[in-house]
């Protein structure tokens, strides 16, 4: 027997939606056009700012670990740059906002690498990650033979490099959210989670369909790049051969 509240929640209206959904409609826009072609068009705005800013964290944690064999930089200049959070950079950002030769984008793939922790937490997995690989025996045994060491241990490097930014999507993608809500009619980061946060907050009545319909779909596509670049890495692991 379905209890009062899930025969409210599984009414012929939700029904009809879920049916549509899977079968890719998820209804039309004002225009008449189909909502799955805005949702899409809006998700590819936030996935370019994800994707910048994926690169400028790795760039940022790959030149610190590099960099981390001085002393100076290591023990002082580190865990500075490494303690910013996005309180930080929020002052940083008054600081230059004006400056005319940073570009506004620039600063907010910056800020979304650096004040969501990704920096940070690449930087620590990587680091880890590079100490495990490089002092493994196959490693040690090329580095003594003559050979360079990085080049016999950089498919597993790479495999390691790519399922830790793949792990960390979701905390850009939240970010990334934030930061089109807050820049509303600042700048126009017409992203998907402004879409989300317009659906539910701006509209009225408060378009449920369009909101549902756009968490739905930003879910499904995270979720398969994710499970995706796991099938990829089981079957290029070396280990899972065996």
């Amino acid at each position: 027997i379905i209890s009062f509240k899930a025969d409210i929640f599984f009414n012929d209206s939700f029904l009809g939606w879920f049916t549509d959904a899977l079968r890719l409609d998820f209804g039309t826009n004002n225009a008449g056009g189909p909502i799955l072609k805005d949702i899409l068009s809006d998700l590819s705005v936030s996935s370019k700012y994800i994707s910048l800013s994926v690169l400028c964290a790795l760039f940022f944690a790959i030149i610190l670990i590099y960099f981390s064999k001085i002393f100076y930089i290591k023990n002082t200049v580190g865990p500075i740059f490494l303690s910013l959070g996005f309180i930080h950079i929020i002052y940083i950002y008054e600081i230059i906002e004006n400056i005319p030769i940073i570009h506004p984008d620039f600063l907010m793939v910056f800020s979304l690498a650096i004040g969501s922790g990704v920096f940070y937490d690449f930087y620590l997995l990587l680091s880890k990650a590079y100490e495990n690989i490089i002092t493994k025996d196959y490693s040690i045994f090329a580095y003594i033979s003559g050979y360079n060491p990085h080049k016999f241990a950089l498919k597993e490097l790479l495999l390691s490099t790519v399922s830790i930014v793949v792990s960390r999507l979701p905390i850009l993608f939240g970010g990334m959210v934030i930061i089109e809500v807050f820049t509303n009619g600042i700048r126009d980061y017409n992203g998907i989670g402004l879409r989300i946060w317009q659906a539910l907050k701006e509209a009225r009545p408060p378009d449920y369909e369009l909101a549902f319909s756009a968490s739905v779909v930003s879910v499904f596509i995270f979720s398969f790049i994710y499970f995706y670049s796991e099938y990829l890495m089981q079957r290029l692991d070396p280990k899972a051969k065996e």
